[in-house]
């Protein structure tokens, strides 16, 4: 046993030297030669990428894709709620409802709005919304388109602030003369203090 105990660590260092030498053979062997080299980096013979090759695409009947549906045009969704709206315009909310459909409406396609408000009831449940029109109208210095509209207007008091408005900017790019300014606003009944405030600007305080 005390030969056992002896011999024991000078095997262990044997073993532990018989390893070490493997690693560094194993680390120090010669690198491949170039021919082996270049076998390891080349391109894979013909027949294998053929087969790595995708399917040619074949002159097949093209697969149709469904588009997704496309989604209502804004004069389609606008007229379609303002015409949900007009059944039934007995309360000021309703008719506030209406005027909001169609402000947005106008801003965006002034033409259909103006198309389906030409085709409503001569109603004044409708002034607020022809008032918008004269506005856009007027913005884009179409006087007399404007003030075909503004006639539309039952409600006095609308009506007169729409024709007020036309004036104004006609007076303002230099349309029409204090002269006719002040025979227009007369027939139109606007108030002499009101024309006055167009003449001298004060108007846009």
């Amino acid at each position: 046993m005390k030969t056992f105990l002896r011999i024991l660590p000078w095997g262990l260092l044997a073993l532990s030297l018989v390893a070490h030498l493997q690693i560094h053979d194993h680390a120090v062997a010669p690198a491949a030669p170039p021919s082996q080299t270049r076998a390891l980096v080349s391109p894979p013979p013909a027949d294998l990428r053929q087969q790595s090759v995708a399917p040619a695409v074949t002159a097949s009947a093209p697969v149709s894709v469904a588009a997704p549906p496309a989604s209502p045009a804004p004069t389609v969704t606008f007229a379609h709620y303002a015409d949900l709206l007009a059944q039934s315009l007995e309360t000021p909310g309703q008719h506030d409802d209406l005027a909001r459909v169609l402000s947005r409406w106008i801003a965006v396609d002034p033409a259909a709005a103006s198309a389906w408000i030409a085709r409503q009831p001569d109603d004044p449940r409708y002034d607020l919304p022809v008032s918008q029109i004269v506005t856009h109208l007027t913005a884009r210095t179409d006087y007399v388109r404007a003030r075909e509209w503004a006639d539309r207007i039952r409600t006095p008091e609308v009506r007169v602030d729409a024709i007020e408005e036309i004036l104004a900017e006609q007076y303002r790019h230099r349309r029409v003369t204090p002269a006719a300014l002040a025979d227009a606003a007369s027939r139109a009944g606007l108030p002499p203090e009101r024309v006055q405030a167009i003449l001298n600007y004060s108007r846009l305080d």
